[in-house]
């Protein structure tokens, strides 16, 4: 039997074929029912959204049903409408749906499914959501016991919870536990490739315990690239002894960047390459070094003298570079 492109022909077809078929979407429909009962046990945004979507659904079913009954040329162009909008949607949404899911675009599809709101239902107390709110905020207070403890409470529920890991990392670099914190920082890449912040934080932890190549490995690795990533990069080129590579990355960094770091990283390079305290590049390093160092004298004068140890930064290697510069500078001299 010749059946041509037409959604009320393919309709009459299957239900002669298959009488059952006109009760598929019946099925369907009290399966979506006990979905939204559900969904609100879950989610009030899923439960409401459910529903608009069922009763629009079921509008559309009874206008093919009706199409099907009484069908006549003035609605064939109507439901040819209604059908090959309906497929058009279906791909845009999978496509969508592939690429959230693979590439974060246009939004990662966390943020349109996120873990807390379901968590929140099984944990009885406050959800995910509002414990990573909490962690934060002890860790900008630098309670770090606190923020520890909510993000153990938030791993207990999501093991795999990239704040929670991010943030353990954050405080046992902070403590200076190196180690630990390259091994949540190495979790926390695993589980979300690419990102630039938590890709920096590794390599900042590397750079801690002299695993320089593999901190530049990841330096270079990162992208986009910003003011913080040509520091970053430089900075281990000091480290790792490649003063011309940390010099040409420094330089193209302004002396007010973060307070003058660049200006003070960018004078161990040149301190680095000097062969003597007399040489052109000894005193390239004194100018920078007072460049750097005239961005905030009373946080570089703590530093420098080793009052306080900025765990960010990761002064000590510069500071061993520049010991004849920084000698000349705390008492005054050679202007």
């Amino acid at each position: 039997m010749h059946m041509g492109f037409s959604p009320i022909q393919i309709l009459r077809e299957a239900q002669q074929s298959v009488p059952a078929v006109k009760y598929a979407a019946g099925i369907a429909g009290v399966a979506a029912v006990v979905a939204i009962v559900a969904g609100f046990q879950i989610d009030l945004r899923i439960a409401v959204f459910g529903t608009i979507t069922v009763l629009g659904l079921m509008f559309v079913l009874l206008i093919f049903s009706s199409l099907a009954a009484h069908s006549g040329p003035s609605l064939a162009i109507t439901a040819l409408f209604a059908a090959w909008s309906f497929m058009l949607l279906t791909v845009v949404a999978s496509g969508l749906l592939v690429t959230s899911y693979f590439f974060a675009w246009p939004r990662s599809i966390d943020s349109y499914l996120p873990l807390s709101n379901m968590a929140e239902a099984g944990n009885g107390t406050i959800g995910i959501k509002s414990k990573i709110s909490v962690m934060r905020s002890n860790y900008e207070n630098r309670e770090w016991d606190s923020a520890i403890r909510v993000a153990d409470e938030i791993l207990e529920i999501d093991p795999n919870n990239v704040p929670a890991l991010n943030k353990k990392g954050s405080v046992a670099f902070h403590r200076q536990d190196f180690l630990t914190a390259i091994k949540f920082f190495e979790k926390v890449v695993e589980l979300r490739p690419g990102h630039p912040t938590f890709m920096s934080n590794l390599a900042d932890s590397y750079v801690e315990v002299g695993r320089i190549d593999d901190a530049i490995k990841v330096y270079r690795s990162i992208e986009p690239w910003g003011p913080d990533n040509y520091y970053e990069l430089g900075r281990a080129y000091v480290y790792n002894g490649e003063y011309e590579k940390a010099i040409k990355l420094l330089e193209s960094l302004p002396s007010t960047d973060n307070e003058g770091r660049a200006r003070i990283a960018e004078a161990a390079a040149y301190a680095g390459l000097s062969t003597n305290k007399d040489s052109n590049q000894a005193k390239k390093a004194l100018e920078l070094l007072r460049a750097g160092v005239a961005q905030n004298r009373e946080k570089w004068y703590s530093i420098l003298v080793g009052q306080i140890h900025d765990v960010h930064e990761g002064h000590s290697e510069i500071i061993k570079l520049l010991s004849n510069q920084i000698d000349i500078v705390l008492k005054g001299g050679a202007q």
